[in-house]
């Protein structure tokens, strides 16, 4: 091999590995809110959820210890959910009567609900 090749190859792989540390390290840092926004957000939103949803269990496990004080609305026990917020799936946050489907950072939350 060509040390003009090697050389490249080398490049290209320090390249990849530090895009590979950014995004790791991006997707590491904890998002942490004070227990004053997280109430603000909990006051203005609902989290529509069910048992058997790993994306949802994600989104549980992001609220942490502030999960107490957000309402939770199961699916399996309230089914006419589907129905009165137009549902697509779950997890879907309810804020201001409008839907939000799928996982939510903590920051979009806060923004969304203007907290």
């Amino acid at each position: 091999m060509k040390k003009e090749n090697k050389t490249l190859i080398i490049i290209i792989v320090i390249v990849i590995a530090i895009i590979a540390t950014i995004y790791v390290l991006k997707d590491a840092q904890v998002e942490t809110l004070t227990q004053e926004e997280m109430q603000c957000i909990a006051d203005n939103s609902k989290l529509i959820v069910s048992k058997t949803c790993s994306h949802c269990a994600t989104q549980k496990q992001m609220l942490e210890d502030d999960l107490g004080l957000f309402e939770l609305i199961e699916v399996s026990e309230n089914p006419e959910v589907w129905e009165q917020y137009d549902l697509i799936g779950v997890p879907t946050w309810i804020i201001d009567e409008k839907t939000y489907p799928g996982v939510r950072e903590l920051t979009e939350l806060k923004e969304i609900t203007n907290c």
